[in-house]
């Protein structure tokens, strides 16, 4: 161990090299998994680690390798469960490849996307509709590379900026089309889009308005809520419409909490779902099925997801041109829609 006076400073990879009995450059290949250690050099290697309590200096070797091995993550809201679990899976999944997240909520500050680029990261994931174009740009004028999950009809950004597209329009338009065989009339929409002029952006909402024009149903504005992305909110929403007997006969909501505040509201009013209410909800969070009644969704497979935007984004960190990709979906049908 390498000391200095009376102070002992911290095992270096030389030191590890010294205990396990081999060179600098193996350890270096071990630790960084850059070069072919024998399986007997590696657990003497690994046994030098543990005994000298070794960590590697992320610093210096950010300094020398110009990678920091830190990805930022910039998410709406991580009170939203489907937010929440994106941050799980892609922290776990990152964590195995040597990466670490740094999650952001978004901040309305002009000068927020500076702050993400103070960070030095290797790459940022976006997963939000309020970090626009410009702030994008922004980042990729530092050279960082950005993986963004959308279901927003941005224009194309530019070389850096790889696209996880959700196909929600036809997610949507396939929950409406099945509420119509159902024999509902009267739909109501509840999503996180901040009114009606925004469904020509927000993909949700423009394939709920333009399956129900398809179908020859029209929404009343009554029936369209907007700006909701919680279930307090929701059940503050439709509690009044609930409590006075003028409500749609079923709700399709732009996410499962959504759709648990609706059917929370129904149950404190007396309202059957779904023989008087029918709800579905979107994301497919593990709860939604746990809830009584199991609440129809639209399964977008979280976990292949989160996997497919980490690869795509150490694909990007190591110099590659990632092309965009679609993410699948699948219209699950439980007991709230009957």
């Amino acid at each position: 161990m390498t000391t200095k006076g009376e102070v002992k400073l911290l095992p270096t990879r030389k030191d590890v090299a010294d205990r396990a009995g081999v060179s600098p450059a193996s350890v270096s290949y071990y630790i960084n998994k850059s070069g072919y250690v024998s399986r007997d050099k590696a657990e003497r290697i690994q046994k030098a680690i543990d005994e000298l309590n070794y960590r590697p200096n992320r610093i210096a070797r950010s300094l020398k390798t110009k990678k920091t091995h830190q990805i930022v993550l910039i998410s709406n809201e991580i009170r939203n469960p489907f937010h929440a679990e994106l941050v799980y899976e892609t922290t776990r999944l990152m964590h195995e490849r040597g990466y670490t997240i740094l999650f952001s909520n978004v901040v309305d500050d002009p000068a927020y996307a500076d702050t993400i680029i103070g960070y030095q990261v290797d790459g940022v994931i976006v997963v939000s509709d309020r970090f626009g174009p410009d702030k994008i740009r922004q980042i990729r004028r530092k050279d960082i590379p950005v993986v963004l999950l959308t279901n927003m009809n941005w224009d194309p950004i530019g070389a850096g900026v790889s696209q996880i597209r959700l196909d929600v329009y036809q997610a949507i338009r396939e929950t409406v089309r099945h509420m119509v065989k159902l024999g509902h009339k009267r739909i109501g929409w509840i999503g996180s889009c901040k009114g009606p002029d925004c469904a020509v952006m927000d993909g949700k909402t423009k394939g709920f308005v333009d399956e129900m024009t398809a179908s020859g149903l029209a929404a009343a504005d009554t029936d369209m809520f907007f700006g909701i992305a919680s279930a307090r909110r929701a059940y503050d929403a439709v509690a009044p419409h609930l409590r006075g007997g003028d409500f749609p006969s079923v709700f399709v909501c732009g996410n499962d909490a959504v759709g648990i505040g609706v059917i929370g509201a129904a149950r404190d009013y007396g309202i059957h779902v779904p023989r008087n209410l029918a709800v579905s909800g979107f994301d497919n969070m593990e709860y939604s099925r746990l809830c009584d009644p199991p609440l129809t969704t639209v399964d977008i497979g979280m976990k292949n997801l989160s996997r497919k935007a980490v690869d795509m984004m150490l694909r990007m960190v190591d110099g590659e041109d990632v092309a965009d990709e679609f993410a699948s979906w699948n219209l699950i049908v439980r007991r709230s829609t009957g």
